[in-house]
């Protein structure tokens, strides 16, 4: 009987240190935490606010951040494909997504806001401002001009692309209500 209890108390140890092991690794390769947030005050005003958490004890470099504004029952890689078309409209043949893995190369300094309904907003808050992100939270708020919107439903995504990791996305919804008659 004593064995059998040394044989458990041997196991329950090496799953401690399995365990403890992961956790340490988990403190240095855990994803970052990505959140975005619509909000409109009282006098109309649309913003997004955009939250990184990283909870690791290693800094994080973001090669890439953006919001995409759609209407909310359109695919997204469609969208991405009419945003590098509005961006590279002067090219001859611009490349199709197929993938959102393939979003990284929508790195545009400027917001562009494409057939009253697609925006693109560039955030280099998260990759020139903030070189690496450590043990910290970030956050960055961006207005948004509703006039230059149709009416309807539209989701936010918020993409983030770093080292090592494939990307993160974070949603939200809203809705634009320009015409008072409906």
């Amino acid at each position: 009987m004593d064995d059998f209890l040394d044989f458990i108390k041997l196991i329950g140890g090496i799953l401690g240190i399995i365990t403890f092991i992961w956790k340490i690794n988990d403190l240095y390769k855990s994803y970052l935490q990505i959140f975005i947030e619509f909000d409109e005050d009282s006098t109309g005003e649309m913003s997004l606010k955009t939250t990184i958490i990283n909870k690791s004890n290693k800094a994080k470099n973001i090669k890439n951040a953006f919001i995409i504004v759609s209407p909310e029952d359109s695919s997204v890689i469609d969208v991405a494909n009419k945003i590098i078309s509005f961006y590279e409209k002067d090219k001859k043949s611009t490349k199709e997504f197929r993938y959102t893995n393939e979003f990284e190369k929508l790195k545009f300094a400027t917001t562009a806001y494409v057939n009253n309904e697609i925006i693109y907003i560039p955030l280099s808050f998260y990759f020139s401002e903030n070189v690496h992100i450590g043990d910290e939270n970030l956050t960055y708020r961006t207005s948004l001009e509703k006039m230059k919107l149709n009416d309807g439903i539209y989701s936010a995504r918020f993409f983030i692309f770093h080292d090592n990791r494939y990307h993160r996305s974070s949603q939200d919804l809203f809705r634009v209500k320009n015409n008072l008659n409906n």
